[in-house]
């Protein structure tokens, strides 16, 4: 490009490197060099790329973010397009009118679009702090279970700075998406002590309260959960584990796993059905860690 804008400055008559100048073949090939290099190559990868990413991106507004920067690299390669044709139009021996204006208005939607929200990472954010705060309660209410499995199993937590409830503040996404994998780890580690026969019990008892189906369900969740950590302190394994393919999964993806685990974590501090559970189960005929199997 810049040898071919060196060579025009040789001519007895000045040109300037726009389409109304396309005839000129040295013109023609610099146009051409700046569209498909400059601007096609380079925003069909930033569109091909941010739409890729956006897809697998776990944080709201950096997908958005993403996303809108795609549509920013389409409104630029808009912008190559009506170069491109406007060449086809004058090397046909045409003079259509209008297209700087039609080229002003492409490329300053591009890079408005690009240039604002390549940043909306970091100012998004500010306007959902009703939704971060819904986020930082969840984390809150799901802290006693957490805790008492963490107590039991230290090796479920990754990052420990996040019981600072500013360290977690700052980023409650992670903050929280920690704790939801981690009460479902520990979920996980307690399968062998889970008796089945706490489902017999916490039904029973959640039968007599007059529990509906969903409040049952979170019962019967939060007694394995606490049946299961006594039995884990004092190294008795349960007789009948709890068949696996039994264990609950809420509707509503993430969200709705948040929901699911506040419900057992209310359950599991506050529930009659619970404690009663708790007492009526008999863990002392249940084999040891590492006995044989009977």
């Amino acid at each position: 490009m810049v040898a071919l804008f060196a060579y025009t400055l040789t001519y007895d008559q000045p040109v300037l490197l726009t389409v109304e100048y396309a005839r000129d073949p040295v013109v023609t090939a610099y146009l051409l060099i700046f569209m498909l290099v400059g601007f096609f190559a380079y925003c069909t990868d930033i569109t091909r790329l941010c739409w890729r990413f956006a897809r697998i991106c776990g944080r709201p507004w950096l997908r958005r973010g993403l996303r809108l920067t795609a549509v920013g690299a389409a409104f630029a390669l808009l912008y190559s397009t009506n170069k491109i044709i406007y060449l086809i139009a004058y090397w046909s021996g045409y003079q259509p009118a209008g297209e700087r204006q039609i080229a002003a208005v492409l490329v300053t939607i591009a890079a408005l679009l690009m240039m604002v929200v390549l940043t909306m990472p970091a100012w998004g954010p500010i306007f959902t702090i009703t939704r971060r705060w819904d986020d930082y309660r969840s984390y809150r209410q799901l802290e006693p279970l957490w805790r008492d499995l963490v107590a039991a199993l230290p090796e479920l937590e990754l990052d420990p700075s996040l019981r600072r409830p500013l360290s977690a503040a700052r980023d409650i996404d992670y903050a929280l998406t920690r704790r939801v994998a981690e009460i479902r780890d520990g979920r996980l580690a307690l399968r062998p002590y889970t008796d089945v026969k706490v489902t017999e019990l916490a039904e029973r008892f959640a039968g007599q309260a007059g529990l509906t189906a969903d409040e049952r369900r979170a019962n019967v969740e939060a007694a394995h959960l606490a049946c299961a950590l006594r039995r884990h302190r004092a190294g008795l394994m349960a007789a009948v584990p709890q068949p696996a393919d039994e264990l609950h999964r809420p509707e509503g993806g993430y969200a709705g796993e948040i929901g699911w685990l506040a419900q057992v974590t209310t359950a599991y501090t506050r529930s009659p059905v619970v404690a009663r559970t708790l007492a009526a189960a008999q863990d002392a005929p249940n084999p040891r860690v590492g006995d044989a199997p009977q």
